[in-house]
């Protein structure tokens, strides 16, 4: 591809920001070459907030790199309101260049329908909001169809539960595995004579206090009329999604993160299930929207809430819940913790535009500036002698100077505060440490110091685009979960530490 650059290059926004500085790659994504003349983003509803921000000033950088004029940008989203103000901030244009293309509304045909249920958990129980889930996880499963599909598609046979926290999704899923009769390898638990708990609400009129029971609605006779089988052996399968679990098997039931909430269509969803107040409409809109991708299914949606905080609040107004009101997303592309890692991130795509013009086989830019290199050992040295005349206050940073003007769109007095203010100002910061990095690498006598393949500047830039940025926080040691595993290192910001990790409280995290 990189010879032959694609008519259509599907790709990632931290593929396209770590190959703006590597120069085999310049041709494949259009700079220093025929640029292309449209970018297709997908789902731009979920560029918000920091990360959102981020996106929009790479948008920029790669423009300006590039030269595109003219190209079309085309945003897709179902779940944004001011879509032309959104739009112009995420990519750059004047609002009045931006188009908002939306169905007539005389020409939208309604089919279907869907079920919306929002549960609270009663505290005076004593049964916690994470067991109320696992209950509805239970019996929702066995309202939707058996492997038979006797409605035919109408009811759905598979269900998506969604949460917000890594703690959550492991409990449930081990949780919820437990109650239908697996360990934690997803293997029958030999160690339960009963496999699985909805065994204990099957209808049996010889069963102790039966009739109690069925009052309370602790017998699932409707289930079984359905054709699901509730004696001992017929568990459901359970499986997980996160960020760092990827991927989706054929279970029953999938425990998820944001990670599934958007461009996975599956047409046997036939409910969705969140734990917990969704922390945003849009978010919770394309949640549900998992399910029901067929005009014939009837799906459902299910809130889980507790009896507190947020929880409450969602449940007292669920008219809101159902059929929320979405509020407009402004980027805050103007946060100087967010530009000051974009012009990090650009001073190294113009040095690398400055320093290795002619040297095709320069493998990336991004190990250029984090590893002593004998092959490129030269590319290093002019970056060396750029850096040297930047810091000397030479031509090269006037350069510089515009070059972060234009690239990241700021105006001259922003450059300043970036290249002078504290923290992690450029002049003062930055460069000096990557003048320090490279005069050791390249002189002998010197001490290096360290070296990490393919991360650069590690306190100024995150390894990868929307991680957190590195700074001397909080180190979790996590131990060898087996004999097989070893122990491992996490970083943790303060706050999320403090939140998750404070003494006596007990989180799976991990």
């Amino acid at each position: 591809m990189k010879d032959s650059p694609p008519d259509i290059l599907l790709t990632t926004t931290e593929m396209l920001n770590r190959n703006l500085s590597t120069k085999p790659d310049w041709k494949l994504f259009g700079v220093k070459t025929r640029p292309p003349r449209m970018m297709l983003l997908d789902e731009i509803h979920t560029n918000e907030g920091i990360s959102g921000a981020q996106t929009a000033l790479l948008i920029r950088r790669w423009r300006h790199l590039a030269r595109v004029q003219p190209c079309t940008f085309v945003g897709l989203s179902a779940t944004l309101a001011d879509p032309q103000h959104f739009f112009s901030e995420l990519t750059g244009l004047y609002e009045n260049q931006v188009m908002s293309i939306e169905p007539d509304p005389t020409n939208i045909v309604s089919k279907g329908t869907e079920y919306l249920l929002a549960l609270r958990s009663d505290p005076t129980t004593g049964v916690s909001t994470l067991s109320t889930t696992i209950q509805t996880l239970m019996l929702l499963r066995r309202m939707l169809d058996n492997s038979s599909n006797p409605s035919q598609g109408v009811m759905g046979q598979r269900i998506f539960a969604f949460t917000d926290k890594l703690d959550v999704l492991n409990r449930l899923y081990d949780d919820f595995g437990d109650s239908e009769g697996w360990d934690r390898f997803k293997r029958p638990n030999k160690n339960y004579q009963i496999k699985t708990l909805a065994s204990l609400r099957r209808p049996d009129p010889s069963m102790s206090e039966y009739g109690s029971r069925d009052t309370d609605g602790q017998i699932w006779s409707t289930a079984q009329q359905l054709g699901h089988n509730l004696m001992a052996d017929a568990s459901l399968t359970v499986g997980r999604t996160a960020s760092n679990d990827p991927g989706v098997d054929t279970s029953d039931v999938i425990i998820a993160t944001a990670s599934l909430e958007v461009g996975y269509n599956d047409p046997t969803v036939g409910a969705v299930v969140q734990h917990k107040a969704p922390r945003g409409a849009a978010a919770f809109l394309q949640r549900k929207g998992r399910a029901g991708r067929s005009e014939s299914m009837r799906p459902y949606s299910v809130v889980v809430l507790s009896d507190f905080g947020r929880d409450r609040i969602a449940y007292l107004s669920y008219e809101r819940l159902f059929s929320p009101e979405l509020d407009p997303i402004n980027l805050p592309i103007r946060n100087r913790y967010v530009l000051r890692m974009q012009a990090t991130y650009s001073t190294m795509d113009w040095l690398a535009h400055q320093v290795i013009q002619d040297h095709n086989q320069f493998p990336s830019a991004w190990n250029l500036f984090s590893e002593k290199s004998t092959y490129d050992s030269p590319v290093q040295r002019r970056a060396l002698k750029l850096i040297t005349e930047v810091l000397n206050n030479g031509q090269a940073r006037i350069h510089l100077r515009r070059h972060l003007e234009l690239s990241l769109n700021i105006d001259a007095t922003e450059v300043e505060a970036l290249l002078w203010n504290a923290p992690r100002s450029l002049l003062l910061h930055v460069l000096p440490t990557l003048h320090r990095q490279l005069t050791s690498w390249l002189t002998n006598g010197i001490k290096e110091v360290p070296q990490r393949k393919g991360k650069p500047l590690p306190e100024f830039v995150p390894q990868a685009m929307f991680s957190e940025l590195l700074l001397p926080e909080v180190e979790m040691r996590i131990p060898a979960a087996t004999t097989r595993n070893s122990a491992r290192e996490e970083n943790l910001g303060v706050a999320q530490a403090l939140r998750d990790f404070a003494p006596g409280k007990f989180n799976r995290r991990y």
